[in-house]
């Protein structure tokens, strides 16, 4: 019994005044971090004493979020560097934010994004010159050098571990609970269709940390067996099975396209994009509403491959880096596998980008033929594929099969970052009138719109290239987002900042059908051109295609299928996944060895094969040479030593990291 009572003594004694002057000091401190963090995110004291003055409760509602994270920092005897820790993330995450903002893309930083980091990697070197990533290495490691300092430097304190827990509790508890309440009276917003808009209304602080505590989609209140199956019989019912055509299928993302002369004060000494601009004159076409702006590409392509809504998960999610990374998901190629198709993925830049060699495969795609897999590749002056190469590319797919194919391919010509000065001196158009004052602003659409205008060009030659072929093809192009040249709504004279457009053209006879669609409508939009009702988002989508997209029955009808398919029970297929990753396989063809002879007398290695590119590299007993690029059927390596018998293979190496394999070939025995 004493021992009980010293114990409790010795808590009492935690509330004092030296502890309750650290809480205040935190609470003051985190007035100042968050005063940091929303200037950064507003970029200038007038913005940020508007958003004090105009959203006084979200600015407080951020400081608490910071100071709930400060008080952390009591729990550990060396507080005042946990303190400097934890406010320097803060203040790091939204300089980090200020500088993405500043011209890498138009969209604040979120989580996510973190989790993308090894994945965008493999652009930074477009984005940056050699000069400023040696830079930022120097910082980086400077500020660990500092950062290890300080640990022996700053002094130690006494825990007061009971004092420390109960603050943190209460401060939680009002944090979480302020923060339900003020979302359910609408202060803050619950979903983010616009991400900046989302930053600007509500704050860094806040949307920063929804986008790291809330991911995938939330279960449904009405989620069960019967729910499911009731939707899924009231759609059957509702969408007869029909006499479907099965066209060969190409589905074109378009990076960064769409029509600049809906800008309101911009005009140009010629029309950029004449092809598309012919094709919406005679096809269905419509506005094409996409769930990012100046950036995010795929998560465009999510929403057109699953027919998902993206506003349906976490704020600021990328699917591609979370559920379907590591999960299949049901999607019109695996629909159209059921058909017989076969299904074919294409992109002229690098594999690995948003780990798409992986997610490809739990989508239900036979083949992926990224950059590595490609030969004769233009690049413009950002360093980024020419999308001429994409025909060849297409029609070689196309005739790799005896039956229908289904082919998904995006683009990359026109992707930012977009220069301020003049950097292309073959460019043809410009701009006659706009941005009299903005010289850089010039530049920056001027490098745009001619490469808009290449992009264009590829159009046009595949629509040309598709009316002579000897089957039937459909084709629909569509832009994934405006370009990352910071477009406001105001400037825009058609539309909004969150659409673009598509086209569905066929070298058969189409009605043409002017709509505007969501990106998650758009296969079930195609298919019902073709008649085709399989799948059971497909089936949805047509079943309440004359309802609004944004109306609650619809939104909770799919977002109760979504659930079911990503994270639920799987009650629409029986209890169990219909669906299993393929076998994908990188490139149309696959690289393959015929031979393989090594001279002794000049110490040169020549492999014959099939399907070589300038990323294939010949590995002799597991050992990489020195590979160079002859032919698509020669490789050749010098000065190598070759024992008889050894066995000889060729791999594929990333574009952007030459230590990742993609791909080998079979191997066979040298030839002395």
């Amino acid at each position: 019994m004493n021992k009980f009572k010293s114990i409790l003594t010795r808590i009492a004694k935690q509330w004092n005044r030296k502890n309750f002057r650290s809480l205040l000091f935190l609470f003051l401190l985190a007035i100042g971090v968050n005063f940091i963090v929303e200037l950064c995110n507003r970029r200038s004291f007038s913005a940020l004493f508007s958003f004090i003055w105009h959203k006084p409760i979200p600015f407080l509602f951020g400081i608490f979020i910071i100071y709930f994270t400060l008080c952390f920092s009591l729990l550990f005897r060396k507080r005042n560097y946990i303190l400097l820790l934890i406010a320097g993330t803060w203040i790091g995450l939204s300089l980090t934010s200020f500088i993405m903002l500043s011209g890498f893309r138009s969209t604040p930083l979120t989580a996510p994004d973190i989790a993308i980091l090894r994945g965008v990697r493999d652009i930074v070197q477009i984005y940056m010159s050699d000069f400023v990533i040696v830079l930022i290495m120097i910082g980086i490691v400077l500020a660990l050098g500092v950062l290890v300092y300080l640990f022996f430097k700053f002094k130690t304190f006494k825990v007061p571990y009971a004092f420390a827990i109960v603050s943190i509790a209460l401060i939680g508890a009002i944090v979480f609970g302020s923060g339900a309440l003020l979302k359910n009276i609408g202060v803050l917003d619950k979903q983010f269709p616009n991400i900046p808009d989302a930053y600007q209304n509500n704050g860094f602080v806040y949307c920063f940390s929804c986008s790291a505590l809330y991911q995938g989609i939330d279960k449904p209140d009405n989620y069960s067996e019967e729910a499911v199956l009731e939707l899924i019989e009231a759609d059957e019912a509702a969408v007869p099975e029909r006499q479907a055509k099965e066209p060969n299928i190409l589905i074109v993302q378009l990076e960064s396209f769409f029509d600049v002369s809906y800008m309101e004060e911009l005009s140009f000494s010629e029309n950029p994009i004449p092809n598309f601009t012919k094709l919406k004159e005679s096809c269905s076409s419509g506005l094409f509403y996409v769930p990012s702006i100046g950036a995010g590409t795929v998560n465009t392509e999510f929403e057109v491959l699953s027919q998902m809504n993206l506003q349906h998960f976490g704020m600021g999610e990328y699917p591609y880096k979370t559920v379907v990374r590591y999960r299949v998901c049901d999607s019109i190629a695996y629909m159209l596998k059921d058909r017989g198709y076969t299904t074919h993925a294409i992109h002229n830049n690098n594999a690995t980008f948003y780990s798409r060699n992986r997610v490809y495969r739990n989508f239900g795609f036979d083949t992926f033929t990224s950059v590595e897999y490609m030969n004769d590749i233009e690049k413009n002056p950002l360093g980024w594929a020419k999308d001429t190469c994409l025909t060849g590319e297409i029609k070689k797919v196309l005739e790799s099969t005896e039956g229908t194919d289904f082919v998904f391919t995006v683009s990359v010509q026109p992707h930012g970052q977009y220069p301020s000065e003049q950097i292309d001196d073959t460019q043809t158009i410009t701009i006659t009138s706009g941005f009299e004052d903005n010289e850089s602003k010039i530049c920056g659409y001027e490098y745009y719109i001619n490469q808009l205008h290449q992009t264009d060009r590829f159009v046009g030659e595949l629509v040309e290239a598709m009316k002579n072929f000897d089957e039937d093809v459909i084709i629909v192009f569509y832009g994934d987002h405006l370009p990352g040249l910071g477009i406001t709504q105001d400037e825009l004279s058609c539309g909004n900042v969150q659409s673009t457009e598509y086209v569905i053209w066929a070298n058969f006879g189409l009605p043409a059908e002017d709509k505007d669609i969501y990106a998650y409508q758009l296969a079930s939009t195609l298919f019902d051109k073709l008649g085709i009702t399989d799948g059971l988002l497909t089936k949805y989508h047509l079943a309440h295609k004359d309802m609004s997209a944004t109306s609650e029955e619809y939104e909770d009808g799919l977002r109760l299928l979504e659930y079911d398919m990503l994270y639920g029970d799987y009650f629409c297929y029986g209890g169990k996944q219909k669906y299993s990753a393929t076998n994908l396989q990188l490139g149309t063809y696959p690289i393959e060895i015929t031979s393989a002879t090594f001279d002794a007398e000049t110490s040169e290695l020549h492999v014959y094969g099939q399907n070589f590119t300038p990323y294939s590299i010949v590995v002799v007993e597991s050992e990489r040479c020195d590979t160079e690029f002859i032919s698509s059927t020669e490789l050749c390596c010098s000065d190598v030593s070759i024992t008889s018998g050894d066995m000889v293979s060729v791999i594929q190496i990333s574009m952007t990291d030459p230590l990742k394999m993609l791909s080998s070939s079979n191997e066979i025995v040298c030839q002395n």
